[in-house]
């Protein structure tokens, strides 16, 4: 940790260490290997263009085409959206500003985000297990317009000139697809889907050793679309999965003249507008972001993950402690079983209260009655989710029977505590069924495993095979799916009710039918201190409704009105669900209700469960 603090200190980023000369990368910026588990691509396989020169049936069946099979694509002949050359200028004043001196780049420097502005290396700095060899200036351009004054003077109106840009090219994108799957052109602009818009300027500085660290980690993008322009340096990869199954990683190789689209997590989650579409959000390596920008021509970039990820020891040694741990099937609760006495390096994360405290006394998350009048069980919700995006829930016993929370924590500890060979007859990561059992659902792609085990069950829209939920649970993760759904109809009407809307606006819109259940296990552990349960996240969907027991250790980061953020403990209130505000009620809201801030569960020597049904 303070190696980072004092990288974090110089206000210069990864520029800042290319500047003195260094000669080796620095051990926070080494990374494993992307490709343990997935290989290159076959030669010939390559990313789809869609052409905006087409007549606009032909354009729009491409597009939708490209988002069902890929995700990802390229789109030409933009040029009646963006002035020819404007992206050339973009690039070039981004690569200014990182090349200023850096006493320049250092004013600017931080991560408040103040006035919409900031410019930073790593915003994930204090909590992945490597940071990554990037600098980036991000700007919020909506809802909440940006103070344009805070942009760095060298690349602000090309920084501005872009979010006009880039948005008349998501308005054209989005008709595409929707055309493309028989929907009214302007269906995702009127669910507000232009409204919240952030611009992030990835910047790469020349490597010394670019086989030993990443430009950006595999990552898909927790958003609606993502247009990238990129320069002509690449290393940009894509990963793919074929009708066969078969995942590889495919360059997105520089195209002249070409943007790059990325269909995001909102728009493939089962709750979208475009639900049962099954688009794809492309799990990417580099950057997949707004603007893609390596150092000047005599520099060497340091991010073409196929040069970037030769094998060192380390990476390799961690590669392999993976896959032995996920070869055991039988989870985090297989190594106690086991009596590890020490927490395996590959669980080990950085401390998440480096940059934000806990919260002071008297701090506490609202409760939202709902033994309460309509009105004032309504309006405590508005505002509950305005204010934190996160609340406990009383009362709700007309919804939920008396005593079942307790026999389904009961029901999914007992299957977790069955005998190892039990519980790996059903360990697997195909969600065969709807129905999953594993530990740490991004095992192979993130920087520390989380200490934690799963059973995922799919109940939208696509009904799970029943029959293939342990048995020792069956009947009780099935009830808690009618049960949560009775609660997160309920709540629904509360928030719309809440914001003026009419209480069955977001069951029209289809928010209830995608539905997943997810059971986490967090076993024993020998060194809490070391490893964590959940990392600090939000949750991409429309709600969360959590059971938990009564050992607690869940964290809401609450920012309050002064701008001051904390840590905030979500202690077990008896009798009481909690609820969470979703990334894509967020879309649905987003001039109302401020988005779930990240959760963080925190470890204690004991046994706890906590059950969301999303």
């Amino acid at each position: 940790m303070p190696i980072l603090i004092a990288f974090d200190e110089t206000r210069t980023g990864v520029r800042g260490l290319v500047e003195p000369g260094v000669s080796v990368v620095p051990d926070i910026f080494r990374h494993p290997d992307p490709y343990a588990s997935t290989q290159l691509a076959r030669h010939g396989v390559s990313i789809p263009v869609v052409d905006l020169s087409l007549p606009a049936p032909l354009a729009a069946a491409a597009a939708a085409g490209a988002g069902r099979d890929w995700g990802f694509f390229y789109l030409v002949n933009h040029h009646a959206l963006v002035p020819s050359g404007f992206t050339d200028r973009l690039l070039a004043a981004v690569r200014a500003f990182n090349e200023l001196p850096p006493t320049v780049r250092a004013a600017h420097y931080g991560r408040s985000v103040d006035g919409g502005v900031d410019y930073f290396s790593n915003f994930d700095l204090y909590r992945s297990g490597a940071a990554s060899w990037r600098d980036t200036i991000e700007v919020t351009f909506g809802p909440s317009r940006p103070d344009t004054e805070r942009i760095p003077a060298v690349c602000r109106s090309e920084i501005v000139g872009w979010d006009a840009h880039a948005t008349t090219v998501a308005r054209a994108v989005m008709a595409l697809l929707c055309e493309g799957l028989g929907l009214a052109a302007d269906a995702l602009e009127e669910a507000s889907c232009l409204e919240g818009k952030v611009m992030v300027c990835h910047y790469y500085p020349m490597c010394p050793e670019p086989e030993r660290t990443m430009g950006i980690v595999p990552h898909t993008d927790p958003v609606v679309l993502t247009i990238l322009a990129q320069d002509d340096v690449g290393g940009l990869q894509v990963k793919h999965t074929n009708k066969n199954g078969e995942s590889y990683w495919v360059d997105a190789k520089p195209v002249p003249g070409a943007l790059m689209i990325n269909v995001g997590d909102l728009l493939q989650s089962p709750n979208s507008l475009l639900a049962g579409n099954d688009f794809f959000s492309a799990d990417a390596v580099l950057g997949l972001h707004t603007v893609h920008v390596s150092p000047t021509p005599k520099d060497s970039i340091a991010t073409n993950p196929a040069a970037t990820m030769a094998s060192s020891a380390a990476a390799t040694d961690r590669a392999a402690l993976v896959k032995a741990f996920d070869e055991t099937r039988t989870g985090v609760r297989g190594l106690v079983e086991s009596g590890v006495s020490v927490v395996p390096d590959i669980f080990r994360h950085p401390d998440p209260y480096a940059s934000t405290p806990l919260a002071p006394p008297g701090v506490s998350i609202p409760v939202v009655d709902l033994s309460l009048p309509a009105p004032l069980a309504a309006e405590a919700a508005a505002g509950a989710a305005r204010d934190w995006g996160f609340f406990y829930l009383v009362n709700y016993h007309a919804l939920v029977p008396s005593g079942f929370t307790d026999r389904l924590l009961a029901a999914v500890r007992a299957f977790n505590e069955l005998p190892a060979a039990e519980r790996a007859a059903h360990y697997g990561r195909s969600v065969d069924g709807g129905v999953n059992y594993f530990s740490n659902v991004d095992l192979y792609r993130s920087g520390a495993a989380s200490w934690r085990d799963t059973i995922q069950v799919m109940f939208g829209p696509s009904r799970a095979d029943e029959e293939r939920i342990p048995a020792a649970c069956r009947a009780e993760i099935v009830g808690w799916d009618a049960h949560a759904t009775a609660v997160a109809r309920a709540v629904m009407a509360l928030l719309c009710e809440g914001l003026g809307l009419r209480g069955e606006t977001l069951e029209e819109a289809s928010c209830l039918e995608g539905k997943v259940t997810v059971c986490h296990y967090y076993p024993v552990c020998p060194e809490p201190e070391r490893t964590m349960g959940i990392v600090p996240h939000t949750d991409p969907g429309v709600l969360t409704i959590l059971a938990q027991d009564g050992v607690g250790g869940l964290q809401v980061k609450h920012t309050n009105e002064d701008g001051e953020s904390y840590w905030v403990d979500a202690k077990p209130v008896p009798g009481a669900l909690v609820i969470n505000v979703g990334d894509l009620l967020q879309v649905k809201f987003t001039r109302l209700v401020n988005n779930a801030n990240p959760i963080q569960l925190k470890f204690c020597q004991y046994d706890p469960i906590h059950l969301i049904c999303i």
